[in-house]
Order: structure tokens, then C-alpha cells, then sequence
């Protein structure tokens, strides 16, 4: 189970947002590997009952400032937190919404221990950061954007997946990272959650040359 928020933030500078002093990292992501009853001290908006979460901060244009990924690390075993290191990294890239569709998916909504990509979602990936399809395009100019490269299912999926209400009711656009965001880990991730980050932060890499994930400090 997981849980998605976001938030849109305006008038505030990506310095304060990433909470940044001269001379030090910036940090863009930050993932807490913490007991399940700890979880709502990383963040205010968690959703208790939940093993693994993502909140994104979007800065005024819609590009993603800030994120927070948390994950339980006592009330879930080893197939559960590599599932869910996936799926939470993975939205965390702006693909927030869950389908009903394609139980292979990290975007399942259903029941779902997914721990590697279906084809559908690299594809996902790739569409999102692709230099044609720009922050603020509704699903319409998404897909006149995509249409040349990709078949109707791949452009139906990453319009459910990338546009609508995950974000906001009122709100169709796409949102994504404008810059290479830095990630660091906090907490008791084991050496197999280390390997599996790893694991996603290659693989999402591969799909995505414009932006790319990169660790700073931390225990991995």
C-alpha cells in the first residue's frame, strides 16, 4: 500500500524548498527507511496504515521542486520493500496516478508485488522525458506530442498514469523534474534495499537521458 501527495508551492525559492545552505549538497529526494510507526514524523501528510509513500513539492510552473519517499522498514519483508522502493521511486519521477490495468505494472492499483518493469511502464518512463512533451501539456497535447513514436496503448496508459487527478481534479497537466535530482537515504535500509535502489536508479536512468538520478552521502 502506499500513499501519493503533493503539494504546489508558489513564491518560495527551490533554496528554501530543498532546505539548502551555501557550501553544502543540494538534496532533491530524500528517502527514510523507518519503523511503520515512525513514518508520520518525516512527514505531516502521511497516511497511516501505509508501508510506503511519496509527497512531491511542485514549484509554480509545475516542474517538481522538492520529494519525500518513505518506506517501513520493520512491517514489511524483503519482496514488499522492493516493491515498493520501485514504485515510489518511480512515481516520484511524476507518474503519480495508479490504473486499474496491467496487473505487471508499478502502477497497479490492485494487490501488487511488482519488482521490475513491465515493458508498458518503460516505456512510461521514456514518454514522460522525452523533449517533446513539456511541463504544462494536457493529455491531449501529450499525446499529439507522443503520436509519432509510440502505439495508442502506450499513449493511453501514460495518459492515465501521467495526467489527472493523483495531482488534482481541476488539474491535466504533466508535471516532471526539470533538473538531474540528487537523492539521499536516511534510516536502516538492508543491503538488498541498498541493491534494489541501486537497481531502479540504473534502470530509470537508462530510460531517461535528459535528467538522471544521482546518490549523494548517505548509507548507500
Amino acid at each position: 500500500m502506499r500513499c501519493t501527495w503533493v503539494m504546489l508551492l508558489a513564491g518560495l525559492t527551490l533554496l528554501s524548498l530543498r532546505g539548502c545552505t551555501p557550501g553544502t549538497p543540494q538534496v532533491d529526494i530524500q528517502i527514510y527507511f523507518v519503523p511503520h510507526d515512525q513514518l508520520s514524523q518525516y512527514h505531516s501528510r502521511y497516511v497511516p496504515g501505509n508501508n510506503g509513500s511519496v509527497s512531491i513539492n511542485w514549484g509554480p510552473s509545475g516542474e517538481a521542486a522538492d520529494a519525500i519517499v518513505l518506506i517501513a522498514s520493520d512491517t514489511t519483508n524483503q519482496l514488499q520493500r522492493d516493491h515498493a522502493i520501485r514504485e515510489e521511486l518511480t512515481q516520484c519521477l511524476g507518474l503519480l496516478n495508479d490504473s486499474d490495468f496491467y496487473a505487471d505494472s508499478v502502477f497497479y492499483r490492485g494487490d501488487s508485488t511488482a519488482t521490475s518493469y513491465s515493458p508498458l511502464d518503460r516505456s512510461l518512463i521514456e514518454m514522460l522525458y522525452q523533449d517533446a512533451v513539456t511541463i504544462g501539456m494536457d493529455s491531449q497535447q501529450a499525446a499529439a506530442a507522443l503520436a509519432n513514436r509510440y502505439n495508442q496503448q502506450q499513449i493511453d496508459y501514460f495518459m492515465a498514469v501521467a495526467c489527472g487527478a493523483e495531482y488534482d481534479a481541476s488539474d491535466n497537466g504533466i508535471h516532471k523534474w526539470t533538473h538531474s535530482p540528487a537523492i539521499q537515504v536516511h534510516g536502516s535500509p538492508t543491503p538488498a534495499d541498498q541493491k534494489t535502489l541501486r537497481q531502479v536508479i540504473g534502470e530509470i536512468n537508462e530510460l531517461t537521458t535528459a535528467m538522471q538520478l544521482h546518490l549523494i552521502d548517505g548509507p548507500l
